[in-house]
């Protein structure tokens, strides 16, 4: 995430190097899903201090550190990944009270480190390639003495924190062990399950209590005060551990550099309930200032279900380090807490996860056998020459359908011809093993005389969803979208495509006998409000409909009828026309981000309906979004609950914000191709896009680009008009200049309109 651009030039070099060092984590978002090899959630939190996994809800929360390099990140993906997938949360709660609930939180760090150890061990092994991330990654803690180990003799520290460096940054530094304790490192190379990995830790920690004096018992009778550290033994609480009301600490399994110790650590939201008491879901590493895996605030954690906040207070008391405190068993891991804790950037901004609505597809569309229904009706009782009126529509639509068959059929020859061309790459010759008898009398210079067997493998068949704006600004080119539009669906129909088309509108249909909202009895008004929840997940009321105007599910009467109904409605745009417009057909706002919510419930549904393999998903539109579906903010992030995959809606121009999120989760959700195709009214491209798409948009009239977050977006000028062959225009008297000026504007214009056909055509078939 490119954090400094928020920043001063002055603190970017003050606090990183270049550019290069901080990573990008839409690809760790990838990485920790293929070696989890499972479709987890992965979130970055400005707030989270250390790294954590949430065992219940499959989340993983990655912390937006201060100049972590890709090998830092890797490896704390790496680790945390290992406690998914093999970090057994009911084993973990099961054996955190071995030592009774006053022990808890120590026994924890020892469980934790000797987790650690197996995990990276094993996680190096199913992915060797990550070692030398972990390598590195160490190797720079290691330099910066963040274990905080620095002139201090190893041989005074407890065997723990020992065995602690050992297994982390081993290679870099000689940590010494005698023959008993070499016994130890054994052990915790051979654990192979969970179990052993509890009893390796239970043995460690019970000679550690061993060794531990006895606690004084003072002449008033009133134990030391918790925190200290002089109290500590068998039978009382050991160094750093909770005191009564927090000893359920988190039962974090493990962060990116490590375990953890609750003797330091506040409650993690993620993984408690309401009342303090552990929830078991969250496999989280909290930092000593009190935070929680997933960066809130942890204040209350430890209060009790009266409200009290007793434990709380004892908690943060025990959070206090003392130089007495730092020398107890974890304390290196402590160190490192504390440590990973600083190193949470202090400039980044925290991200906001919203989900994708789920689009109530019963609420929004409109089936073409109402939406024809409607037309029929509005047009009869508002047209005051509909006999005459429809005579003209049925000659107009007949006419544009015989001047567009040269187009359609050169469109029809593309798509064939790129199918032959995949039959053909798909085909394999074998011997059958039988003797060609036509070729047998040959068979003295010629060894090949068994007959050949071609074999085609199965092909791929097509679908298409086509979308229209359905805006005011789209008034003067209504006309010329709506035959562009008929064109594809002539198109499908030549080449036996299955097909839908729809207009996206902010007009919906009115009850009967209302003319608007304000017409509408109350009840009425309260059913329209409650039809307008159209997508869940979100408290929007959309006025938003989706009018299905062809399908390839018409019969061919029914067919025939809607596209006269289509040149009806497309000589109404024209306000002189004299055609009256139908009612809810009338042009609205632009909500092509609902649109887009939408076809990713619709062309999944299209798919299945259809069995076809390939969806090719096309919107035709003249602008932007005006949307209520939208997520706005410098760090807004649209998250797919069906894919995982997090996609970010803050940037503009190339990306698309939330426009360009939602295509690409439409993308990865269907494997749908989104071909965008944006009528422009601009003269020139210049200022807006790269001076090669400002010379193609001026020279042929269009321009392609794979920006905004389509497939492949096609800028074509808005004043261009759906032209079959400009020479039919031309009459018999005309003269030879004229003849001479329509010949090369006519033979221009079909290479322009074969370029752009040409090029939608490849990316369907």
């Amino acid at each position: 995430m490119d954090l400094w651009y928020n920043r001063g030039m002055e603190m970017t070099l003050n606090k990183r190097t270049s550019p290069e060092q901080t990573p990008n984590t839409a690809s760790k978002d990838i990485l920790a899903r293929l070696m989890a090899s499972e479709n987890i959630i992965v979130e970055h939190s400005a707030q989270a201090q250390t790294a954590s996994f949430n065992t219940k809800s499959r989340v993983l929360i990655l912390p937006m550190w201060d100049h972590m390099d890709d090998a830092m990140y890797d490896m704390l993906v790496g680790h945390e990944v290992a406690h998914a997938l093999w970090t057994p949360m009911s084993e973990w709660e099961a054996a955190m009270d071995r030592f009774g609930a006053i022990n808890r939180g120590m026994f924890q760090t020892f469980v934790n480190i000797v987790e650690d150890a197996r995990i990276e061990r094993m996680i190096k092994a199913k992915f060797p390639g990550i070692r030398r991330d972990f390598y590195a990654a160490y190797k720079d803690l290691a330099e910066r003495d963040l274990f905080e180990i620095g002139g201090r003799d190893l041989t005074e520290l407890p065997v723990i924190d020992r065995l602690n460096l050992h297994f982390k940054i081993g290679p870099f530094l000689n940590v010494p062990f005698d023959g008993t304790e070499q016994a130890d490192v054994t052990a915790l190379e051979n654990t192979k399950t969970f179990a052993e990995v509890v009893d390796v830790a239970a043995d460690l920690f019970q000679r550690y209590l061993d060794e531990q004096p006895e606690p004084e018992t003072p002449e008033n009778g009133e134990t030391p005060e918790n925190g200290e550290g002089e109290s500590d033994g068998p039978a009382g609480n050991p160094q750093g551990a909770p005191a009564e009301g927090g000893e359920e600490g988190d039962e974090g399994t493990g962060n990116g550099i490590g375990g953890d110790s609750d003797a330091e650590d506040g409650e993690g939201e993620s993984g408690k309930s309401a009342g303090g008491e552990d929830s078991g879901e969250s496999m989280d590493d909290d930092t000593d200032t009190g935070e929680g895996a997933e960066g809130k605030s942890n204040s209350n954690a430890g209060e009790s279900e009266n409200g009290e906040g007793e434990a709380s207070q004892e908690m943060e008391d025990n959070t206090a380090y003392s130089s007495e405190t730092q020398r107890g068993a974890g304390s290196t891991q402590n160190a490192m807490d504390r440590a990973v804790a600083d190193m949470a950037d202090q400039y980044a901004r925290d991200r906001q996860y919203y989900s994708i609505p789920d689009a109530d597809l019963d609420k929004i569309i409109v089936d073409y056998k109402e939406v024809h229904k409607d037309i029929a009706a509005s047009i009869r009782s508002r047209s005051t020459n509909f006999d005459e009126q429809w005579a003209t529509a049925s000659m107009l639509m007949g006419q544009f359908e015989r001047d567009s068959k040269k187009t359609i059929n050169m469109m029809a020859q593309q798509f064939m011809r790129r199918q032959s061309a995949d039959e053909q790459h798909r085909t394999s010759v074998s011997k059958t093993g039988l003797l060609d008898m036509n070729t047998l009398h040959t068979y003295k210079w010629n060894e090949d005389v068994f007959l050949r067997n071609e074999e085609v493998a199965d092909g791929k068949n097509h679908g298409l969803v086509l979308f229209v704006d359905w805006s005011g600004s789209m008034t003067d080119i209504m006309e010329d979208t709506i035959k562009q539009m008929l064109q594809m669906v002539f198109f499908c129909k030549k080449v036996g495509i299955p097909f839908e088309v729809y207009s996206f509108t902010s007009q919906r249909r009115l009850p009967e006998g209302a003319t608007s909202y304000y017409d509408m009895t109350d009840e009425q008004r309260e059913e329209y409000d409650r039809d307008c929840q159209q997508f869940g997940n979100c408290d929007w009321l959309c006025q938003f409909t989706l009018n299905n105007y062809l399908s390839s599910r018409m019969s061919a009467r029914e067919m025939k009828t809607a596209l006269v109904h289509m040149m009806w409605l497309a000589r109404s745009m024209d306000y002189y026309s004299g055609f009256p417009c139908p009612e809810s057909h009338n042009l609205g706002s632009t909500p092509l981000n609902e649109a887009i919510a939408s076809a990713m419930e619709i062309v999944p549904a299209f798919q299945k309906r259809n069995k076809v393999q390939i969806v090719n998903t096309m919107f035709l539109t003249d602008g932007e979004a005006s949307s209520r579906l939208g997520y706005y903010g410098a760090d807004a992030f649209l998250r797919d609950e069906k894919t995982k995959r997090s996609y970010d809606c803050s940037r503009r121009g190339d990306a698309g914000g939330t426009t360009g999120a939602l295509l690409g989760a439409l993308s990865d959700r269907t494997g749908a191709n989104n071909i965008g195709i944006y009528l422009n009214n601009a003269k020139t491209l210049r200022g807006y896009y790269e001076d090669e798409q400002v010379a193609q948009y001026k020279k042929e009239g269009f321009a392609s680009t794979t920006k905004a977050g389509y497939t492949e977006y096609f800028i074509v000028k808005a004043n261009k008009k759906v032209e079959n062959d400009l020479m039919d225009n031309v009459g018999s008297d005309a003269s030879f200049t004229k003849l001479k000026n329509a010949f090369m504007k006519s033979s221009a214009s079909r290479v322009n309109s074969r370029v752009l056909l040409n090029r939608v055509i490849d990316l369907i078939a």
